[in-house]
């Protein structure tokens, strides 16, 4: 089934890849300079990996 999507729903979900790249940037950016308040995934998982899952969602 090949569904075509009209300009606000293509609009809408180029926000949400956005928004999904900004987390893996932002995710990288607290790996890089050692942020402490995301490593530990037993409490929040890395934002990077939503990032990535909202991405190719």
């Amino acid at each position: 089934m090949n569904k075509v999507l009209n300009g606000t729903q293509q609009t809408i979900l180029d926000l949400f890849r956005i928004v999904a790249a900004m987390f893996v940037l932002v995710g990288h950016s607290f790996s890089f300079y050692q942020t402490t308040i995301f490593k530990d995934q037993t409490y929040f998982p890395y934002i990077q990996n939503i990032g990535v899952v909202v991405f190719f969602y």
